[in-house]
């Protein structure tokens, strides 16, 4: 029986392990992209589409041409992008522990409705 129990312990250990592994190798990977994101953007084409859009030069980064690439499909109707731009707004608000579901079935505003199949 003693067996079973560090056999047990064991496994936990190992779970726990684990899981710290995989936590630290996330962590690595956000700070990661966290710092390409905020590279300025090199490519001339690229430069030339957020000059156009007005904005200024401190803000001409990655983090901001996957934004505005994201923000035109959008508006080009593609729901993917559409739900990711929802999404990354939700984010930025506070749920106070509920979950996305519950914070939509509170919400005041008006449901958002979309229209796919114009004639």
């Amino acid at each position: 029986m003693d067996f079973e129990k560090q056999e047990e312990k064991k496994n936990r250990t190992d779970a726990g392990l684990k899981g710290a592994i995989r936590e630290e190798k996330t962590y690595r990977l956000k700070q990661r992209l966290r710092i390409l994101l905020e590279l300025p953007v090199t490519d001339p084409q690229q430069k030339e589409i957020l000059k156009k859009e007005g904005l200024p030069v401190r803000y001409r980064d990655h983090l901001q041409l996957v934004a505005w690439n994201l923000y035109q499909k959008a508006l080009g109707g593609d729901m993917a992008a559409i739900r990711e731009m929802r999404g990354i707004l939700e984010e930025g608000e506070p749920t106070k522990g509920k979950n996305r579901k519950q914070t939509a079935e509170q919400s005041q505003a008006p449901p958002v409705v979309i229209i796919d199949d114009v004639r």
